[in-house]
């Protein structure tokens, strides 16, 4: 399979964060991006609340995504 540069460039980046924020940060990350994604799916919050939440998750957790 290839990858474009932009597709490797993608993956260095995400590779750093990941290192950078810890395993114990990455779980608890992950787990409440689950929750959020389980309540977007079941209607308990609208777009525009998830997309606030998540960019508050973002900031909280020091996740960097493009």
């Amino acid at each position: 399979m290839k990858q474009t540069i932009e597709q490797r460039k993608n993956v260095d980046i995400q590779t750093v964060t990941v290192v950078k924020i810890g395993t114990k940060d990455l779980v608890r990350y992950s787990m409440q991006l689950a929750m959020l994604n389980r309540l977007l799916s079941h209607k308990l919050v609208t777009e525009k609340e998830y997309q606030k939440v998540n960019e508050r998750l973002k900031s909280d957790y020091g996740i960097n995504s493009a």
